[in-house]
């Protein structure tokens, strides 16, 4: 009779009984945070030159963990390259007044979809020059992680420029680079 009770009491739980929770309604719970989280993200980037820079800066500082070298790549290999393994033609902006070492070239993405990712080095510290295509967005800058971002669009390519320095450095460069596409 014991048993039976606590059957119906486990079947019917009063109102103040908490149910329990499962490992499945918690991954469902999770995977619905995701996306939904994953949808906001998306639909920010496309508003917010803040939340762009914000994902760029932190590609950025992944990709430099990982890809740290101070060995100079050639441009047009570089172009070459990345047409070959990425099916997508790229131009790289032509201009050594900027004083920028080209150290890579990769595919990475952000919200906004794939991007080529130029790794530069400045005098030892690492520049970003990310070009993002069929987008265009006004020129702007923002301050996030304690880097810098540049933004300016031109001829259907977006064109973001990341690094650890002073605003006014990162203006020059981007005036240079825009120059030398």
């Amino acid at each position: 009779e014991a048993l039976r009770a606590r059957c119906r009491a486990a079947a019917h739980p009063g109102p103040f009984r908490i149910p329990r929770v499962t490992f499945a309604s918690l991954s469902m719970a999770a995977a619905l945070i995701l996306v939904v989280g994953g949808v906001l993200l998306y639909s920010l980037t496309g508003l917010s030159p803040a939340v762009l820079a914000a994902q760029l800066t932190i590609d950025h500082v992944t990709c430099f963990a990982v890809h740290d070298t101070d060995a100079s790549v050639d441009a047009r290999a570089s172009e070459e390259r990345y047409a070959r393994d990425y099916g997508r033609q790229i131009r790289l902006p032509r201009t050594s007044a900027a004083g920028l070492q080209l150290v890579g070239v990769r595919r990475c993405y952000c919200g906004e979809g794939a991007a080529a990712h130029v790794m530069y080095r400045l005098q030892g510290r690492p520049v970003s020059l990310y070009m993002i295509a069929d987008t265009s967005r006004s020129r702007a800058g923002a301050d996030v992680f304690g880097h810098d971002a540049v933004m300016w669009s031109k001829q259907g390519t977006t064109y973001v420029l990341v690094s650890r320095g002073p605003r006014a450095t990162l203006e020059t460069l981007a005036l240079a680079l825009d120059g030398g596409l």
